[in-house]
């Protein structure tokens, strides 16, 4: 038998969750919006430091971002890189004329194992012409960039980083989201009833007919379109993602 949770357990535990999904999706959003891909634009992976969501919820939040996969990790620090650099009001009369030389090895340090060290140990070495040295966190500025092909954000205690490589199928799936979206339109102008079933008719850039050729079945499918073909007669002009075309939808029946 199931155990009998309380009720109001359930809605607290149901709250935390959806509260959870919201920031997580807000979050990955802000990472979209930095690395200005569209949202029809599938992306590989989302990283979110933190325990793992259940099921359900992690399905909604790869379908409102669009990502393949969501993969929870202990540390998002891994996904940025850090740039350190010394700070002169303790450093400063410490060093003296090797400042510069501190600086220029503060700069070559792996970014990230040096705050790992500062935020595990309390401090951290670096090289200066032959001899260890001991900093701490007072010693030095710490700044965050975004590591290449990665786009992280963090916010009230919850980060998140978006992996934005773009493989030749992803960009693909993005095109034909995109087709889709602009034949939805198209149905919705023309009046069509929802189960309505038409003909999609395109022609344009050859890049862009062999894109809609071979995913034919997909965008039939998703559009409730029984023929899809080359060659319209009542052209409307579309830009899709750069590549010109002209599409046309007829209802059947």
């Amino acid at each position: 038998d199931y155990p009998a949770y309380p009720p109001q357990w359930v809605d607290d535990a149901l709250e935390q969750n959806m509260q959870r999904v919201l920031n997580v999706v807000t979050l990955g959003r802000a990472c979209r919006n930095q690395a200005q891909v569209k949202n029809r634009q599938p992306v590989a992976t989302l990283y979110v430091e933190g325990a793992p969501l259940e099921g359900q919820y992690v399905e909604l939040v790869a379908d409102e971002l669009n990502v393949k996969k969501v993969e929870f990790v202990n540390d998002a620090s891994g996904f940025v890189d850090y740039l350190v650099k010394p700070q002169l009001r303790t450093l400063g009369p410490r060093f003296g004329k090797q400042l510069p030389r501190l600086r220029e090895a503060l700069q070559n340090v792996d970014g990230a194992a040096f705050v790992r060290s500062l935020r595990q140990q309390g401090q951290a070495t670096v090289l200066l012409e032959g001899q260890q040295v001991v900093l701490t966190p007072d010693d030095v500025l710490i700044e965050t960039t975004q590591r290449s092909g990665m786009v992280s954000m963090a916010d009230g205690g919850i980060s998140v980083a978006l992996d934005t490589h773009l493989t030749p199928a992803l960009i693909e799936e993005g095109f034909v989201r995109e087709v889709v979206s602009r034949v939805q339109a198209m149905r919705r102008d023309a009046g069509f009833e929802v189960t309505d079933h038409i003909a999609f008719e395109y022609d344009g850039d050859e890049q862009l007919c062999a894109l809609i050729a071979r995913n034919a079945a997909a965008i039939g499918a998703d559009t409730l379109a029984d023929n899809v073909t080359r060659g319209v007669a009542h052209p409307t002009e579309q830009d899709i993602n750069g590549l010109k075309g002209v599409f046309e939808v007829r209802k059947l029946g």
